[in-house]
């Protein structure tokens, strides 16, 4: 896997066929135009002052604070992106592409959590925004949450098959479960697509060079795995805290939610050849209720979760 995971903008703020410039543009397009320039031909600095003087002129312009949130995320200010975003979600909150890179400035401040919840507001709002789930698949590769991980990178090659590195990033996630025919087939079909992309290929061929896995042993205290475990299937949410293949780990975390009066539950999944142990907790009817119980989980436990909707 790579070593640093890198999200993906989208400047999805800017109207199309922005050029060439048109002579009965306004001025206030005019400057967006501009700024819009500098900024897709990788000059931040010069973008963020031409979005600041359109903020000047008409400072109730979200595609002006929202480019500009993009442009502060290009020199690494991500303070003052989230400050633009925030101000850009104040005036149109259902603008696309808001909430993914209010995303991708909390995943650079490396505030997984937040990253997370923000892409999934995005999800909320644009089901079909395939980056969104793939930008919040990698906040769960960041935690080392594979199983997540895996369903986002799905999420997003359902809308867009072609997506290269949601399918390198998904062969990752089964190389790793040891899922070695479906993981080569991952990569396989990232190849076909960027041929002169050297990370599937690389990724391919150690995979072949690899010896076979041996057949492991259970973890070493563990329980029997819940043989009759199932989806929650009340309420419209709940929230997960983790996702495990070791089942020691998970009746780890499972004790800890007892222990802080969390009505906790273990689900075992098969994905590919590994089995997951997913730790998790409540079926909440309002997703603002689910929110409050991930705040008090939080402030007890210091954990960080993600709510999921349950299953029809």
């Amino acid at each position: 896997m790579k070593n640093q995971l890198c999200i993906l903008l989208v400047c999805l703020a800017i109207a199309c066929g922005l050029f060439p410039f048109s002579a009965s543009a306004s001025p206030e397009e005019d400057l967006l135009n501009t700024g819009v320039a500098f900024l897709t031909s990788n000059q931040p600095e010069k973008a963020i002052t031409i979005f600041s003087r359109l903020i000047l002129l008409s400072p109730d312009n979200a595609r002006a604070y929202m480019n500009r949130g993009e442009a502060y995320i290009k020199t690494k200010r991500y303070d003052l992106a989230i400050r633009d975003f925030e101000k850009a979600k104040q005036l149109r909150p259902d603008m696309k592409g808001l909430f993914s890179n209010l995303g991708a400035a909390w995943f650079y401040k490396e505030d997984c959590e937040k990253a997370i919840e923000n892409y999934t507001r995005e999800i909320e709002q644009f089901p079909d925004n395939y980056m969104a789930f793939f930008n919040r698949g990698l906040c769960h590769l960041k935690r080392e949450d594979d199983a997540l991980a895996l369903a986002d990178m799905e999420n997003a090659l359902a809308i867009k098959p072609d997506l290269y590195w949601a399918l390198c990033y998904k062969g990752d996630v089964l190389a790793k479960a040891r899922d070695t025919e479906a993981a080569k087939k991952a990569y396989e079909a990232a190849l076909a697509i960027e041929p002169e992309n050297p990370y599937a290929g690389n990724q391919l061929a150690a995979l072949k060079e690899a010896p076979p896995a041996a057949a492991t042993e259970p973890d070493e205290g563990a329980t029997e795995p819940d043989k009759g475990a199932t989806e929650p299937d009340e309420g419209l949410y709940h929230i997960q805290t983790g996702a495990f293949l070791s089942r020691k780990n998970a009746e780890r975390q499972y004790r800890q939610l007892l222990e802080n009066q969390f009505d906790a539950t273990i689900v075992t999944k098969q994905l590919g050849r590994k089995t997951f142990h997913m730790v998790r907790f409540g079926n909440f009817n309002a997703i603002t209720d689910a929110r409050e119980a991930l705040e008090t989980l939080k402030e007890k436990t210091g954990l960080h979760a993600f709510i999921q909707e349950n299953p029809d």
